[in-house]
């Protein structure tokens, strides 16, 4: 799907039918409920269905509408990796606790792509692989220690050259970091996905 970017617009909320957008009842009074959830957003409704399958009486409250926040002008990607440096982070906590960080960011990605596809949420889920490029020689040199690093600790990162890297992404820059496992899909969609399954 291919739209026109519109700044401070979402896409994902003004291409859906005004028609279907759900209502749900304003509180008022005594609520009754093992948890309440504040926040109806992507990741308030995974929660509210979390512990909702689980058999937990759950209410998820929203100050206007659920997945209108940042959750629906959110870019839509799942990333397989925390988006930080593997070799900063093993500075900062040591090597078992970074491999543990980046092992835990992958297994929630894929956790999520799978919890889509099992509820059947139509959210246009698909499969992304991420690539970091370095635009200059000395990132490139940073870059293949951050790769050679994360292979060490068994993690997925493939190393692209130049023409790699180009080919791939049409890109000018001396290397680039492929990894997999990422995804994409329309937020506001499956927010509201989510809520429904709740």
């Amino acid at each position: 799907m291919q739209t026109k970017t519109t700044y401070g617009k979402s896409p994902w909320i003004d291409l859906f039918p005004a028609s279907r957008v759900p209502g749900y009842p304003r509180h008022r009074g005594h609520l009754d409920a093992e948890v309440a959830i504040v926040g109806g957003g992507l990741t308030g409704c995974a929660t509210a269905y979390a512990f909702a399958a689980a058999g937990i009486k759950v209410a998820l409250l929203d100050a206007v509408q659920i997945g209108r926040g940042g959750s629906g002008t959110s870019t839509g990607w799942i990333a397989a990796d925390p988006g930080v440096s593997f070799l900063a982070l093993e500075r900062a906590h040591g090597d078992r606790e970074a491999h543990r960080a980046f092992q835990m960011w992958r297994r929630a990605a894929l956790d999520m792509a799978a919890l889509v596809r099992r509820l059947d949420l139509k959210c246009q889920l698909t499969a992304a692989a991420t690539a970091q490029v370095a635009l200059t020689r000395e990132a490139a040199v940073v870059l293949t220690r951050e790769q050679k690093a994360r292979r060490a600790a068994g993690l997925d990162a493939t190393l692209q050259n130049a023409r790699a890297t180009a080919a791939d992404l049409a890109v000018a820059a001396p290397a680039g970091i492929r990894t997999r496992d990422g995804a994409t899909l329309d937020p506001y969609r499956a927010t509201l996905g989510l809520a429904a399954a709740a």
